[in-house]
């Protein structure tokens, strides 16, 4: 990493050296800075070239790497490109005027991996394209890395398995934000936009998804861009002095006077790729914008006693008036205005008081420590959260008590920025008291985190918070609807500690013009035995600022933050045991959200159609718990964003329901889930959290079929129903009619079973394998369940019509066929239930041929 590191330091240094350069020559773009052996070139209507340090490049030159390549290239703007093995880059067009600080550039990148940072063309609007497979990248003030994969790759001779596996790409491909602004990726009129640094848009086939960039990605990058040692910049033998002035390379460095500020160079950050990239890009962004200012200076600004914002201040609830545990407002001296001077830090209240805060000014969204504020006679420390259009959200604690302190621009036209088709995506911030997050850096909101004490999170699941507009609706006043789920499996067996919560609402009208969310919090979890099960509760709203108004902030509607309701003094989240009072916990959290891309790739083709299933559950009958298996049917709204979802055993007794009363959001296929407006069950789809439970802890899913639908769902409703159940699961697809099942023939199927174990009075959630074989001519089959809790358990079914059933001794097996489009009954899926002494489990299952 640090022959890539020096790489790097040297081309942005250049920047600085590049008044050599003849940038209004038409056919010049730029020069090699870096160059490792099997790079070559080919310009227009001329042969191929081995690259070596210094090579001018040209307009619709090819640059081509090998196993072992690895070029750098550097324009007059500051623009660069690394190009990786194995990868084939074209500068298509390259426009500058540095007079009038304007350029443009377009390259196409044809396969493998490249790093791009972006010079004077990224802050011009639309001043970065670059083409790939995968489709067309603008890029705005980033770094960006294009990963391709095994995309255009034919590889001959590597020197090992290890080289052959980097030089294949063995990630799927993919665009990642290291730094900067935003990165645009359009195919076909569709595009996904990120505006967050460690995003990332993954390609697998027609569909894209983002996600928080994997390390894997990062580490790959490196290795890609980090080079060869001894490779000798391209030539047969080490370049001499000689050669390097025959290269011409010294009209851009030696040759050229030293700038009055050279850049010194960061210590080497850490070992891991996330450091790296980020430390990398980071800097080579710096230097750019050193280089840019007249003489290298800073031009200084004018003192002008700063501006007056209007800022609201919430602390936390006293214990007397049901606060504590991080309880806001409800009061007003738990809720204050005034104003903030932005240059100062001085805070002005109403009533007379005050306090001072540190000010900082940021081109994107960033996070500032902050310690020794000192209020109501506390010091308090944390975070603030800086953004565009003024946004400042102050997020600090002294022990468990909170200070909030919010300003920024409301967002004018709500409707009209939630109005664009797509799925927007907002990371969420730890909460400042009780920060709980994932391996991968996700949050996990809206949870006291003290009953978290000694639960692993190292393979929890946590989604972004997710909203999407509604298209016009039945409901007037919503403009969308959003969702956020986690989920938690620690452990197997009786002392597994699970947990999963659930938050759906909507954006909708609440005062005059004012625009804001209400959501509700819903889920379960068992994470100590002493308790039980607890049903999560309680609203979560965003929060305005002092000027009222919305309380979505920024032009784009870029951030709101998201707590329990300040205005309400009832206001709380809640979890409470099943079994009465004893234990019950109020408590809030805070998290700013941040909008970090948006996803225009809908999939629903559920719009308009009820798909059928199988559910199980360990359901709480009131004389103890029993292994439940029953039916599931889900309609889906997508006009109005929601679903509605039954649950039924046999006999059609109700185990279970979802309402469409603002509880359940759909956005598209694979992200919907329900939090039950009055707290009655909850219900979530696998992919908005997917945890890895199958395949030895490998995979989180189901089966390799896509056109079917798994997830989580339990009821708390306490008294009412049939009792309360945690963690059950459900499976639904497009059901094989008897007219559509093959007459003939036969077929093997292969997936995962997921479901409650009951053992000894514990309670815990399993996995294992399911096979099945299918004979459409006799009408006969077995369906076999293995390694479910150490256990193997099957029976022969019988299927006159589409559905199939059977029993043997204790264990009993339900199913259906399920369509894959014109693909009839490509998939299998059904329920079990089986048990032995005092042991007992159901479950769900599903399959594929």
């Amino acid at each position: 990493m640090e022959s890539s590191r020096s790489a790097l330091i040297a081309a942005t240094a250049l920047i600085l050296l590049f008044t050599g350069f003849d940038y209004t020559a038409e056919a010049r773009v730029g020069v090699t800075t870096a160059v490792n052996q099997d790079a070559k070139k080919t310009a227009p209507g001329k042969g191929t070239k081995t690259i070596i340090l210094g090579d001018e490049v040209v307009h619709n030159q090819v640059i081509d790497t090998d196993d072992a390549g690895l070029v750098q290239i550097l324009l007059a703007d500051g623009t660069a490109f690394t190009v990786g093995p194995n990868s084939t880059l074209t500068i298509d067009s390259f426009v500058y005027d540095p007079a009038a600080g304007t350029a443009k550039v377009s390259a196409s990148l044809a396969k493998g991996f490249m790093r791009f940072i972006g010079g004077r063309t990224s802050k011009t609007a639309g001043g970065a394209t670059i083409k790939t497979p995968i489709g067309t990248a603008g890029i705005r003030g980033a770094v960006v890395d294009i990963d391709l994969g095994a995309i255009g790759q034919r590889l001959g001779k590597v020197r090992s398995r290890k080289d052959r596996n980097t030089a294949s790409g063995s990630n799927p491909p993919h665009v990642s934000l290291i730094f900067g602004n935003e990165v645009v990726l359009t195919t076909n009129g569709v595009s996904n936009r990120l505006f967050q640094a460690g995003y990332s848009i993954i390609i697998d086939g027609n569909r894209r998804t983002v996600t928080r960039t994997p390390p894997s990605f990062l580490a790959a990058m490196q290795a890609h861009l980090a080079g060869r040692p001894g490779t000798q910049g391209g030539a047969a033998r080490s370049p001499q002095d000689t050669t390097v002035r025959g290269s011409g390379l010294a009209k851009h460095n030696s040759s050229t006077r030293l700038p009055t500020n050279i850049p010194i160079p960061e210590p080497r950050p850490g070992d891991t790729p996330q450091q790296t990239a980020a430390s990398e890009a980071r800097a080579a962004i710096v230097e750019q914008e050193i280089s840019e200012k007249p003489g290298g200076t800073d031009n200084g600004e004018t003192d002008n006693g700063g501006t007056s914002v209007p800022l609201r201040v919430l602390t936390a609830r006293h214990d007397d008036d049901g606060g504590g545990n991080g309880i806001i407002g409800g009061s007003p001296g738990t809720d204050r205005r005034g104003t903030l001077n932005d240059k100062s830090g001085v805070v002005k209240l109403e009533g007379g008081s005050g306090l001072t805060l540190p000010v900082h000014a940021d081109s994107a969204f960033t996070a500032h420590a902050v310690s020794g504020v000192s209020y109501g006679g506390a010091t308090y420390a944390g975070n603030v959260y800086v953004g565009l259009d003024g946004f400042r959200a102050y997020m600090l604690t002294h022990g468990t008590n909170p200070l909030y302190a919010i300003a920024g621009k409301p967002t004018a036209d709500v409707p009209g920025v939630f109005s664009t088709p797509g799925i927007r995506h907002y990371s969420l911030t730890p909460d400042a008291a009780n920060p709980l997050t994932t391996s991968l850096g996700g949050v996990i909101p809206f949870v006291y985190a003290p009953g978290f004490a000694g639960v692993d999170l190292s393979k929890a699941a946590s989604s972004d918070f997710m909203v999407s507009g509604t298209s016009g609706g039945s409901e007037p006043d919503v403009v969308a609807r959003g969702l956020q789920a986690w989920i938690v499996i620690d452990g197997t067996g009786p002392t597994q500690k699970s947990g999963l919560g659930v938050m759906t609402g909507a954006v909708k009208l609440q005062e005059g013009t004012s625009y804001g969310f209400e959501g509700d919090r819903g889920g379960s979890s068992m994470l100590n035995p002493e308790d039980g099960m607890l049903r999560h509760r309680g609203q979560v709203v965003s929060i305005a600022g002092a000027s009222d108004g919305s309380s979505i902030f920024g032009s784009g509607g870029n951030y709101l933050v998201l707590s329990n309701d300040p205005d309400d003094s009832y206001s709380y989240f809640r979890d409470r045991p099943v079994s009465g009072p004893v234990g019950d916990v109020r408590f809030s959290t805070g998290h700013v959200g941040n909008l970090v891309s948006t996803d225009t790739t809908l999939h629903q083709d559920y719009a308009g159609e009820t798909r059928n299933g199988y559910s199980s559950i360990a359901m709480d009958m009131f004389t103890g718990f029993e292994a439940r298996t029953g039916t599931v049917h889900m309609e889906f709204d997508a006009a109005n964003a929601t679903f509605d979802a039954a649950f039924t055993a046999p006999g059609n007794q109700e185990i279970g329901f979802t309402d469409d009363y603002g509880g359940a959001v759909y956005l598209d296929d694979n992200n919907f889930a329900s939090s039950g407006s009055n707290n009655r069950s909850y219900v979530v789809n696998s992919k908005v959290a997917p945890v890895k439970i199958f395949n030895g802890g490998t995979s989180a899913e189901l089966c390799t079929c896509s056109f079917l639908s798994w997830g989580w769902w339990g009821n708390t409703a306490g008294g009412e129903g049939p009792g309360v159940g945690h963690m059950g699961n459900w499976v639904i697809g497009d059901l094989t009619s008897p007219a559509e099942l093959p007459m003939s023939g036969t077929a093997t199927y292969a997936g995962n079973a997921v479901g409650t174990v009951l053992n000894n009075g514990n309670q815990y959630i399993a996995t294992g394998t399911m096979n099945a074989t299918m004979n459409f001519g006799a009408r006969t089959g077995q369906v076999a369940i293995g390694n479910f809790d150490g256990r193997n358990f099957n029976t022969n079914v019988t299927f006159p019509s589409s559905t199939f059933s059977g029993t043997n001794g204790a264990t009993s097996i339900a199913g259906s066929f399920a369509n894959d489009g014109a693909d009839k009954a490509n998939g299998i899926l059904g329920s079990f239930s089986s048990q032995d002494g005092s042991w007992s489990a159901s479950g769900v299952f599903a399959g594929s041929r």
